[in-house]
């Protein structure tokens, strides 16, 4: 183990295609989560002060638990596209899994969790913000799109369908000959896991919301099927699936079965126990918010009146 992750540690790449990109993402979200900071101590001071005309503080933004989650999704991805594990991914298929998940899975919902979009704007100059939020309060062609694409069955199909696509066996190893389609899967996997996750996460700008978070939670539960048969198809075939890593060095004894093997181990179940894990957090959080709720008077449930079907006058036949 310390000598693989010294492996995956030990090499960085400069890709100024990645560190840009990053780069400015991080540095509008520091600036609009301290100048968001610095507005509410203002306000806290003044609500100290008055006191006696104390109006009800909103939910702050500007959090440490925010910023936290938004380095933590930042760095996710730092390490996922430029340190050894993207250099590794050509050699072994269970590091190029590894990458996948930290993409589509980890890094995600830690960047939604920071809320970015309401941050964010703070970070951005006054005219872009003002025509930013028009774009997305208003009639824009942004917020129709948006709108058409916040649908839950949709979301699903395109995970199933990026996914599946992307490990046929002639287009991974399209992508690991080509750069071009190399950059373009992680650029697919990054954009399809801030999608799935926004809607699951629920941040803004929010175009879709769930009911209530049982129906939350069997979204996710939808997601364990397809990605589950995917790698247990992976871990079990009998024969190497994708040949270009039959023909690179193997390193630390690992055959190319093997690396297969713990590729689609990978997939199948840290994979699957992200949705899994999400979905039992979000069921904890529907019964919850039903224990809060408070019991029905006796008058509501007791009796003759309280069988009758809702709508029956009681002196029909």
């Amino acid at each position: 183990m310390l000598t693989f992750l010294h492996a995956m540690f030990s090499i960085w790449e400069l890709r100024w295609e990645v560190l840009l990109p990053l780069g400015i993402m991080l540095g509008v979200y520091l600036r609009g989560w301290f100048r968001l900071r610095a507005i509410q101590q203002r306000l806290d001071l003044q609500r100290r002060k008055q006191s006696w005309r104390r109006p009800r503080a909103a939910a702050p933004l500007a959090t440490s638990w925010r910023l936290m989650a938004y380095m933590a999704g930042w760095l996710t991805l730092i390490v996922a596209l430029l340190s050894g594990i993207d250099a590794y991914g050509s050699m072994f298929f269970f590091v190029h899994m590894l990458q996948h998940l930290l993409i589509m899975m980890v890094a995600p919902p830690l960047l939604w969790l920071a809320s970015p979009y309401a941050v964010g704007m703070w970070g951005l100059p006054r005219q872009l913000r003002l025509e930013m939020g028009r774009w997305f309060s208003g009639p824009s062609r942004l917020r129709h799109m948006l709108d058409a694409i916040a649908r839950p069955g949709l979301v699903w199909l395109t995970m199933v369908v990026v996914t599946w696509v992307w490990h046929d066996s002639m287009m991974y190893d399209l992508s690991l000959r080509n750069d071009l389609a190399h950059d373009i899967q992680h650029i697919s996997f990054v954009l399809m896991g801030l999608y799935y996750w926004w809607l699951i996460i629920g941040a803004a700008p929010r175009h879709y919301r769930f009911a209530t978070p049982l129906r939350r939670s069997l979204f996710l539960l939808a997601a364990v099927p397809p990605n589950l048969l995917l790698g247990m198809a992976i871990a079990f075939a009998s024969e190497p699936i994708y040949p270009s890593y039959t023909s690179v060095p193997r390193l630390w004894g690992i055959s190319v079965m093997t690396d297969q093997q713990l590729g689609g181990v990978l997939m199948w179940v840290p994979g699957s126990m992200m949705f899994l894990m999400a979905a039992l957090i979000s069921a904890a959080v529907y019964f919850s918010e039903e224990e809060q709720k408070h019991t029905l008077p006796q008058s509501e449930w007791d009796g003759d009146h309280a069988l009758l079907i809702p709508g029956l006058r009681t002196d029909d036949p």
